[in-house]
């Protein structure tokens, strides 16, 4: 029930806190930049994890494609 305002606060909040230990930091960082960018957070891991493992990503997601170069599949 958050908006993209109050998810973005809470998320860096998160990646900020002493407390906190990410096991991937790189990759929430990523995700976190690409949802400030207007992207979606599971959309900007995706991207992350294809970017480390030298792949494309492919969606049928068609704004996801346009903002972001991935691959578009057709049904």
């Amino acid at each position: 029930g958050f908006d993209r305002r109050e998810l973005v606060k809470l998320l860096s909040a998160l990646d900020q806190h002493p407390s906190v230990n990410m096991q991937e930091p790189e990759a929430f960082s990523s995700a976190l930049k690409h949802l400030i960018a207007g992207g979606d957070f599971a959309d900007g891991l995706v991207l992350f994890e294809a970017k480390r493992a030298g792949t494309e990503v492919f969606t049928f997601d068609v704004n996801f494609a346009k903002r972001t170069g991935a691959q578009l599949l057709s049904a």
